[in-house]
This record gives structure tokens, sequence and C-alpha cells, in this order.
């Protein structure tokens, strides 16, 4: 694996990167049965055993990890701690995981969401809590707002034909905001706009729309059909950061360019943050992965 840096860590053929805390360590996940951490110079410096067939979820603003430990306790690794949270065992996790921790990392809980019983539960490290169930209209959910208090989800509606993106209210138990053209959107940190990468299938082209708390939409960027987005996650309340690369030379199998973009949300100039030429036999894939500078 290469970091934005040009340093490389080796960490074999079966490992899926997940996220590099901004302390430096890089955290994998093995053939969906181990969590590797490895320090700033590429030494493996611990292993997890985790559930098979759970999710792995990494927070929106990248500085934690959660999954399901073999004991069936959820565990939270955040930047600076040297080992997980261990926090309490949910009957089920099958679904969605959004995680929420202080730091330290005293103070860790997660939201879960189950795909067969339909219960959002909030895990803490003291015992579980269910918060809800959710109608059998909801078919899966995207995010959950910083606040712990509105999921972003996915609803099943004669208006579209794969259904529409709704904000829900935990507390009300009731949806708040309904768009049928969009879906899978993530909440910035401070909770007020949400992102989306999207494939327009009119043209061949990308496009990247932030919308606000209404789901109406505020700002969109749309690419040339030659480039791909790689990556696309939440700098800050205002700015994204997108990792894009140019499939024309690829196409074409000479060599071609890999960026990575600022993008303000207000719709002006996004900023050049790294660009590199990558030759003929890179093998495409998310083989760089945001880290914090």
């Amino acid at each position: 694996m290469t970091r934005l840096d040009g340093s490389t860590v080796d960490v074999g053929p079966v490992g899926r990167l997940l996220v590099v805390l901004p302390d430096g360590r890089t955290v994998m996940d093995v053939l969906s049965r181990r969590i590797d951490v490895y320090d700033v110079a590429g030494t493996r410096r611990a292993s997890y055993q985790r559930s098979p067939k759970t999710v792995v979820e990494v927070t929106s603003d990248r500085t934690a990890v959660a999954w399901i430990g073999a004991d069936r306790h959820l565990r939270v690794l955040g930047t600076g701690a040297a080992e997980p949270v261990r926090l309490a065992a949910p009957p089920e996790v099958r679904g969605f995981v959004s995680i929420s921790c202080a730091v330290p990392q005293a103070d860790c809980a997660a939201t879960t969401y189950d795909l067969h019983s339909r219960v959002v539960r909030r895990v803490s490290a003291t015992g579980v809590e269910p918060v809800t169930s959710l109608p059998r209209t909801v078919t899966g959910i995207t995010d959950v707002s910083p606040d712990g208090t509105t999921l972003a989800a996915t609803m099943r509606d004669a208006e579209g034909p794969f259904g529409c993106l709704v904000l829900y209210d935990l507390r009300r138990g009731a949806v708040t905001e309904r768009n049928c053209r969009t879906d899978s959107l993530r909440f910035a940190p401070d909770g007020r706009h949400l992102l989306r990468a999207r494939y327009a299938p009119t043209n061949g082209s990308q496009a990247i729309d932030v919308y606000d708390r209404r789901l109406e939409q505020v700002t969109s960027l749309t690419l040339p059909a030659h480039l791909t987005i790689e990556q696309v996650a939440w700098t800050d309340d205002d700015s994204i950061l997108v990792e894009l690369v140019d499939a024309e030379g690829y196409a074409v199998g000479v060599d071609y360019h890999w960026r990575i973009l600022d993008l303000p949300i207000d719709g002006s100039t996004p900023d050049l943050l790294r660009e590199r030429v990558l030759d003929r036999d890179y093998e495409r894939g998310p083989l760089w992965v945001f880290s914090h500078e």
C-alpha cells in the first residue's frame, strides 16, 4: 500500500485498507476475520480477531474504526488510543453501524441497525439500549447525524422506482425530509450538509452533490467522463476531499494522472493538493487513502 507521502506499507495480498488514522497508524481488514494495525514505519503492531459476516465501520472524520470482536462485543479503535475500547455486545449487527467517540477514547458509543429485527440500538461500554424500531418501508441506513438524532435512510416509495432517500428523526419516530432523486448520503461533521457521489448514466460522467438538511441541493460538481472518482470524504464542515484518476489514459494503455482535490461546498474553485503520473501497470482500485495532515 502506498501512502500520500510516498511511503509504503507491506500488508500482503489479502488485506483491505480501512483507514489511516490521524496518528499515522494504518488499519486493515484481513479476509473479514482479523483487524491488523500497522505503525507509521509499516510494522504490524497488533491483530484483533473479528466476527465474520458483520460490518466494519469508519467514522466520517476518519479518526476511529469499529468492528464486532470474536466475543461479539463491539470494539472501537481511535487515534491516539493504544488499545480499542470494548463496548457491550449487541444482539445482532447485520446492518449499519455509526460510531461517536470523544477524545480521549474513554467515552465511545455506537448506533447499530439490524436488517432482520429493524431495531436501532445505542451501544456503549455499560450496555445496549433500544432506540426505536423502523417501519418496514425503510430498506437501509447510509449514515447517522453527528448528534445521533437523525438517520439518513433509504425507503421504498411509489415516487422512486429504486426508493427514496429520507431523513428519519429518531426522537419523533418519523420521516422529516424526503428526496426521491438521490441516495447514499453522508453527513458533514457538523451535521448541516450531506454528501453524495453519483454516476450519471446519461453521459457516463460522475458528479459530487451536496445537500442541506431539507435535502435540497446546494452544490454539484459534474466531472468529465474520463475522470473516475476513487474516493470522496468530508475534510471539515465546508469542504470535501476527492481522489480522482484519469481513466482515459488507462483505457488506451498509456500513463495517466492521479489527483487529490479539496472541494469547497460553496462552489468556489477546488484546490489541487496532490498530483502524480501513474504508469500503465497501475492496478485500478483505492490504493491511496485519505490521511490527515
